[in-house]
């Protein structure tokens, strides 16, 4: 039966007490906590953004023509075109400029369809169009990425981290 040593030398090259974790231990715990806890954040964050998504979509029940009346123009670094569009619902006409300013764009004339919650006609999406779901998709992926790296990286460190010990 192995017993452990109570002052075995260490991979570490020190001497030390059995439970006392050696510097690569060490790290290792200390880089899967950040790396697994900034991933943690990002997954958190990518689900609570898919439920905002999931959330507007089923608000937005009531159909309507929409119609790309301009464009708006953003300067940061070079020019973004984003069409703005304008639709009628709850008695009154409604423009917006359509987030995330779809590539290969919309021309301005061009009929689309808007669906819009019936409680609070300002609030709408466009089939196709919805930042949030590209941007909830990345943070999902980005944060299981990191959480996965950072569980291999524990689960080598700790399960190949060479241990002495004396047999009687």
């Amino acid at each position: 039966v192995p017993l452990r040593q109570k002052n075995a030398l260490r991979p570490s090259g020190g001497r030390g007490k059995v439970g006392k974790m050696t510097d690569q231990e060490f790290f290792a715990a200390l880089f899967g906590s950040i790396m697994g806890g900034v991933g943690l954040l990002f997954l958190l964050l990518g689900l609570v953004l898919a439920a905002a998504r999931r959330r507007k979509k089923k608000r937005c029940v009531r159909e309507t023509a929409g119609t790309v009346v301009d464009m708006h123009e953003y300067h940061d670094g070079g020019v973004r075109r984003c069409p703005v569009v304008q639709y009628y619902a709850g008695g009154t006409y409604h423009k917006a400029v359509l987030q995330g300013c779809p590539p290969g764009g919309l021309e301005i004339g061009q009929q689309i369809t808007v669906f819009y919650d019936p409680e609070k006609p300002y609030s709408f999406y466009i089939t196709g169009m919805h930042p949030l779901q590209l941007i909830s998709t990345i943070f999902i992926l980005v944060g299981a990425l990191l959480m996965a790296v950072a569980a291999i990286v524990v689960w080598y460190v700790l399960t190949y981290s060479v241990t002495v010990h004396v047999y009687r």
